[in-house]
């Protein structure tokens, strides 16, 4: 029953009803894909084997990776990236090396603009294509944020002309940072003699209250990570603490008194510090100061 001029599934539904058998089951076995889609999808970039999904990384340049089966003929994977809200059209924007043996491919792409992305991958050969398959991700799989923030902008409540001293027993400093696209993670910072660049992993901390350390002059030195773990340039806010008082030293014996109509007064006196000087006069018996 059937001739050979009918479509394939047609012929094999006629044979089946001929032959008594369910033709559900030769639907099912006519669509079954001849490929198989790809599993273990990945993303790796430089220093990261395994991007998380919604990772942020600094390069722009990413590998895709994933599992393919082939039975010995040769397969191509291929890879549909787009941008976090362009929706994935079902074509392919990357193609890797065609293989013929089960097992990882790589498909690597550079150049990628910063931003979030997400992305699918299928397998197609002479015999047809997979179905495309994703992560699981309905929005972003990764980000990518090759600029470092800005440097931080310092301040103090406590001394904020950074070219005066101030007598404090608490420092206080407050500092801030940008940046896009994927935003500041934290902070690291240093007080010392001199201004240097700050160790260590970020911190959300944007402020700092520490007791004063010795007179002299202080730096405070900050810098900033994004969410990609580039680093900002450092930024330093000088800060000067002097709580000792001058030392004043009279040059001669100063007159315990005189008469201004005898005359001008000449005082002569040296101080160990920078400092204002404050002399009063009074009157023979007066608590109040004429000058």
């Amino acid at each position: 029953m059937g001739r050979c001029h009918l479509p394939g599934v047609l012929f094999a539904l006629l044979t089946a009803a001929a032959a008594g058998a369910n033709p559900e089951s030769i639907v099912s076995a006519q669509t079954t894909p001849a490929v198989s889609p790809p599993q273990d999808l990945k993303v790796s970039s430089a220093g990261i084997p395994s991007v998380a999904r919604g990772q942020w990384i600094s390069s722009n340049h990413v590998s895709f990776s994933f599992q393919v089966q082939t039975s010995g003929q040769a397969v191509t994977p291929q890879i549909e990236m787009e941008r976090e809200k362009r929706p994935l059209t079902g074509q392919p924007t990357l193609s890797g090396t065609p293989v013929s043996v089960s097992g990882t491919v790589t498909v690597a792409s550079s150049l990628l603009k910063n931003g979030r992305y997400h992305w699918a991958a299928r397998v197609t050969s002479s015999a047809g294509s997979s179905p495309w398959v994703t992560t699981g991700s309905t929005g972003k799989d990764f980000g990518v944020d090759t600029r470092p923030p800005a440097a931080p902008a310092i301040t103090s409540p406590t001394n904020p002309k950074q070219n005066r001293s101030y007598n404090k027993s608490h420092v206080v400093l407050d500092w801030s940072s940008h940046d896009k696209p994927s935003g500041v993670l934290g902070y690291a910072y240093s007080v010392g003699r001199t201004a240097s660049s700050p160790s260590g992993s970020a911190s959300p901390t944007a402020a700092v209250t520490f007791a004063a350390p010795a007179d002299g002059v202080w730096y405070a030195s900050v810098r900033a990570e994004d969410k990609a773990g580039n680093w900002s340039p450092v930024n330093s806010f000088r800060f000067r603490i002097d709580r000792r008082p001058p030392r004043l030293e009279w040059l001669g014996t100063p007159p315990r008194s005189f008469n201004p109509s005898s005359g001008p007064l000449s005082l002569h006196l040296v101080v160990d510090k920078t400092a204002s000087v404050w002399i009063s006069i009074y009157r023979v018996g007066s608590k109040l100061p004429v000058a």
